[in-house]
């Protein structure tokens, strides 16, 4: 990462300062004019906002955990062999969808960490960790709790940080504010590299794990639905699915906003949204992929009508069949149509030739790295639209949300037809009216997110800051 400051006339270089122990405060005749740049930019995560980052983050693990031992306990207490075999594989899959996504975005974070030398440039200083350190970081990330660490970091960096405000006299008059010290500055970069990055993994962890999460279990809740069949046996799982399912949302719109809010800061001229903004933000984004998940979860999960064999009905397959028969169909067909729209996403954003991995400092495109980031960007744009231009995304957005609704609309529709004895008229119905309204609300969110709360106010011009990994 690079950091500089543009003037009106040239790119000055920031003032860095060889060892962090030696860096002398500001006094009244130190000249200072103006706090840096990313100075401002980094002042945003408040302390409750961390607090409250590390609370989700300790709930989805031990959410996970609990998930994990409910399917695992479940599966024990089976006493036909089929169905104990079938719940060992839902809970095999649940705890893959958990420990590999986990297991990718702490090597990330790992990576990042030692990275931070060649992306700080001249604040390499702020990388000299003692042994102790390195020691505390490598344990942390090697019990996949490295995101954890990261906003214990930024309490520590926030703190230190405040320790460093000064009252300067700015004039003959006497006049006082606050600046910081030298130190104080080197801290505040620290905790904008630390928070961006927290960002960037708290989204590739929801992602990769959230999201599949959501769709996997709405599905197992259709495979055994103990909540409208009135059985009682398995409370606690279904209770734990439920649990594990609102939390993913919440926290897969959390890290939505949370990134936009970091690329915000990273750019002075563009403002924050504001705590308002964040809540809206945080409903529109909820609604969309609610609606999302629960197509994808409710059409995987139907099961082939494949001919009269028994007396069998319910949430397994159709009346009078054996819903053993032909389980597969449906999640397969589920998978080639949004493996289709994974790559029209793909090419689609492609297409449109961001250079969002160009080089550092001059910008020059590298194809293969944007290749890979298209077929990224494929797979988020799955389940939400995310704008990866600094351009107005209008006439995408558009293209994208009615898309989405055709797609939703389509699938949920013949999910009503097919699963016809599944469920009383009641619980389809209601289903379907779930998902328009929850695409709905989510509509209505954006509008008035864009028409009335989206900050457009700029700063002066000659305050700017790049940075990129």
């Amino acid at each position: 990462m690079s950091f500089t400051r543009r003037t009106s006339n040239s790119v000055v270089d920031q003032k860095i300062y060889p060892e962090l122990d030696d860096l002398p405060d500001y006094g009244p005749e130190s000249g200072l004019q103006q706090v840096p740049v990313h100075v401002k930019s980094a002042d945003g995560s408040s302390t409750f906002g961390l607090i409250l980052s590390i609370v989700f983050a300790a709930l989805d693990i031990f959410t996970d955990i609990l998930l994990a031992l409910a399917l695992h306990a479940q599966a024990l207490a089976e006493s036909d062999d089929g169905a104990a075999r079938q719940t060992r594989w839902w809970f095999v899959v649940t705890v893959i969808i958990i420990i590999v996504p986990m297991v990718v975005v702490n090597c990330f974070s790992l990576l990042w960490y030692f990275q931070n030398r060649k992306c700080l440039g001249d604040y390499c200083v702020l990388h000299k960790m003692s042994t102790m350190r390195k020691l505390y970081i490598v344990v942390m990330h090697t019990i996949l709790l490295g995101p954890i660490a990261r906003y214990i970091d930024l309490l520590l960096y926030k703190y230190k940080r405040s320790k460093e405000n000064r009252q300067v006299m700015m004039d003959e008059q006497g006049a006082l504010v606050n600046r910081l010290t030298p130190k104080g500055e080197v801290f505040a970069v620290m905790q904008m590299v630390i928070a961006r990055d927290s960002a960037m993994l708290e989204m590739l962890h929801g992602f990769l794990q959230d999201a599949p999460q959501l769709v996997f279990q709405i599905f197992l809740l259709y495979r055994s639905p103990n909540i409208i069949d009135a059985d009682l046996s398995d409370t606690k799982t279904v209770a734990i699915q439920l649990l594990k399912i609102a939390l993913a949302l919440l926290s897969l719109a959390r890290s939505l906003v949370s990134y936009q809010e970091e690329l915000r800061r990273g750019l002075v001229d563009k403002p924050s949204i504001g705590v308002f903004g964040v809540i809206v933000c945080v409903l529109w984004r909820m609604c969309m992929v609610a609606a999302r998940v629960i197509v994808i979860g409710s059409f995987s999960a139907i099961v082939k009508d494949s001919g009269p064999k028994n007396n069998n009905s319910g949430w397994l397959g159709y009346k009078d069949i054996d819903p053993s028969d032909d389980p597969l169909t449906y999640p397969v067909i589920t998978a080639c149509i949004f493996g289709g729209h994974w790559l029209v996403m793909a090419v689609w954003i492609h297409a449109q030739k961001s250079n969002f991995c160009g080089r550092p400092g001059d910008g020059r495109p590298r194809p293969c790295l944007e290749l890979l980031y298209s077929v990224v960007m494929g797979w988020v744009h799955i389940f939400c639209f995310v704008n990866h231009k600094e351009t107005p995304a209008r006439g995408r957005m558009g293209f994208y949300y009615l898309l989405n609704l055709i797609e939703n609309t389509a699938l949920i529709v013949w999910w009503f037809f097919k699963v016809i004895v599944v469920t009383e008229l009641w619980f389809r119905a209601s289903i379907v009216f779930t998902v328009e309204c929850s695409f709905l609300v989510g509509v209505c969110c954006l509008l008035l997110y864009y028409g009335f709360i989206h900050p457009k106010a700029e700063l002066p011009e000659e305050q700017h800051l790049r940075f990129h990994r």
